[in-house]
């Protein structure tokens, strides 16, 4: 049997030896709402045979009045003997019975059932959907439509004008990769993987060289090059920085040298000499390059 709660209308399914014989509160899972529920009315069977051959006629009118106070069809009462649909909803008169008084059934009211919203989607007035078209006459309009639309919003390029533009694209930034590596430094790294390396400061190191040499039963590891200038102006030359490495590759020591001058016309040559006194016994090799920020940063820390 089915129970409806008369707050918010949540229909359960239940038995009905779950409720007694005499009924028992429940509580709504959907609202929290408690209310009594009734066990079912039992149905009477009819034990003579004149009994159950006047039941239909006898129990029409009562019929009439439970389907207009909106029982719904699960909890109409079941009779031995089926009734017609059409005498059941039939509003006319029998001789005898008076239909517009109301009949007590021996029912319990169930709730009212209201129709509720459509499930069906509106149509679209704007919608090519015409029920007097055929496929073939809205294909060609909804392709005469896209054709419109690409003639509205231009052209659609094609393979060899995408070619162009992209080698366009690819010239510049080989062009003014200078510009871009000032603007983007990252990608310097781009720029030399692929052969293009960008130098900003207009200054290399060529013809390094690195020396042990032993000075009052010392040790000294010696550092000379030179530092050339590329730049068509007077560029000022920075500090060096110095890393011996080991043979993992790990830098083990570093460390600072200032130049014999701090500028340098253009095209001129720079000579360099530095030596560290009691290298690390591991040394493998040393790195040279000029002093940037991210290294004074370090020295900060």
């Amino acid at each position: 049997m089915d129970i409806v709660c008369p707050h918010c209308e949540t229909s359960y399914r239940v038995t009905p030896e779950s409720l007694g014989q005499k009924g028992r509160s429940v509580r709504c899972v959907n609202c929290n709402n408690v209310w009594f529920a009734e066990p079912p009315q039992p149905v009477f069977q009819a034990d003579e045979p004149s009994l159950a051959a006047a039941a239909p006629s006898m129990i029409r009118p009562a019929l009439d009045d439970v389907v207009e106070i909106g029982l719904t069809a699960s909890s109409r009462p079941v009779w031995d003997q089926p009734l017609d649909e059409t005498d059941i909803f039939n509003k006319t008169k029998e001789p005898g019975f008076d239909t517009g008084a109301p009949h007590n059934t021996g029912f319990p009211d169930g709730p009212r059932m209201q129709a509720g919203p459509s499930i069906v989607p509106p149509l679209d007035p704007k919608s090519d959907f015409n029920g007097g078209q055929d496929i073939e006459s809205l294909a060609a309009r909804r392709t005469a439509q896209r054709q419109m639309a690409r003639r509205r919003f231009g052209f659609k390029p094609s393979l060899p004008v995408a070619i162009c533009a992209m080698l366009a694209v690819i010239g510049g930034l080989v062009v003014a990769r200078h510009q871009v590596v000032r603007i983007l430094p990252q990608t310097a790294s781009l720029y030399a993987a692929i052969g293009l390396p960008v130098n900003l400061r207009g200054l290399v190191f060529d013809n390094i060289k690195t020396v042990r040499e032993t000075e009052d039963g010392q040790t000294m590891l010696v550092v000379e090059g030179n530092i050339v200038s590329t730049a068509g102006r007077l560029t000022e030359v920075p500090r060096l920085r110095f890393g011996v490495i080991d043979s993992a590759g790990k830098e083990i020591y570093a460390w600072t040298a200032r130049p014999n001058r701090a500028l340098l016309p253009p095209g001129e040559i720079l000579n360099f000499r530095s030596r560290l006194a009691s290298p690390p016994a591991d040394a493998i090799s040393v790195t040279v390059r000029f002093f940037n920020r991210r290294d004074a940063q370090t020295e900060l820390m």
